[in-house]
């Protein structure tokens, strides 16, 4: 039996990632790309109306937009990044199929939160009055991730209070 999952990224503050996932020992990897070292290939991105920013294939160690200093790629010589001159909810994502026999998803992140702390509610939406500072890594079974109504806690949400990673 086969189950249709999707791996999303979703961000309002500057992410880095190398995503390379692959099933149990001598698999085929069931992400395509995800090392980045094509650049967004095989990704989805899809950015809130009105955001500023987008997802960027990023290399060396400065982000694309603002010339942050971030750490290098993670593997090899790409990495994707969010980076923005303002406010913005944006969404990278890849469809995949996991098998029944077992899979591995290996990534590393690096999040670069210029405020204080971070805001969580319950919705991506930047636009509100409601403080809005997260970065999120979800894993969904059979879900659009831009449907609020698939929302379940992420492998990596990051609460209030927390200080800047």
């Amino acid at each position: 039996m086969k189950t249709l999952a999707r791996i999303t990224v979703l961000t309002v503050a500057a992410v880095a990632l190398g995503l390379p996932a692959a099933s149990s020992v001598h698999a085929i990897p069931v992400i395509s790309n995800g090392g980045f070292e094509a650049g967004l290939t095989s990704w989805t991105t899809v950015d809130q109306l009105g955001s500023e920013g987008t997802f960027f294939s990023q290399s060396g160690s400065l982000s694309p937009v603002s010339g942050d200093p971030v750490p290098s790629p993670p593997e090899g010589t790409k990495a994707a990044m969010t980076d923005a001159p303002g406010p913005g909810s944006h969404v990278l994502y890849q469809d995949f199929v996991a098998t029944p026999d077992g899979a591995a998803l290996s990534f590393a992140v690096f999040i670069g939160n210029h405020a204080s702390q971070f805001a969580t509610p319950a919705s991506l939406d930047f636009s509100t009055p409601t403080l809005n500072q997260q970065a999120r890594v979800d894993i969904l079974k059979n879900g659009n991730c831009l449907d609020q109504r698939n929302y379940r806690p992420g492998l990596l949400r990051l609460r209030p209070g927390v200080n800047s990673v």
